[in-house]
């Protein structure tokens, strides 16, 4: 039997997904692989906010921003504090030839 969507938003409502990080390939089981670093000013992992849940949806309610250099940033990880929760891969890598700013549009959850 498939889980009802109430049972999904009270599945997503208790991720708490608190920070975001950007990597140039896939981020592996600890999140640590391939994350990008350095630039001026400095990558460093961003604060998100996600509404509540509905139909088995939680939408990012911010835009988090990286400052990244000379990266392709193709993965998105997902943290609760100091927990390596996930990942997604962007549908379209962006390419940075230099120094830049990553906006992340769109980091919903879902389950389906």
């Amino acid at each position: 039997m498939p889980f009802s969507t109430t049972a999904k938003n009270i599945m997503l409502d208790a991720l708490l997904i608190t920070q975001v990080s950007a990597h140039s390939g896939d981020p592996g089981a600890s999140g640590l692989l391939n994350e990008i670093s350095g630039g001026s000013p400095a990558y460093a992992r961003q604060n998100i906010t996600h509404s509540p849940a509905a139909a088995a949806n939680r939408d990012s309610s911010d835009v988090p921003q990286f400052d990244v250099n000379g990266v392709t940033v193709a993965y998105i990880g997902y943290w609760a504090g100091a927990v390596f929760m996930g990942s997604q891969v962007l549908a379209t890598p962006e390419v940075f030839a230099g120094q830049g700013v990553y906006d992340l549009l769109d980091s919903d959850l879902s389950l389906t």
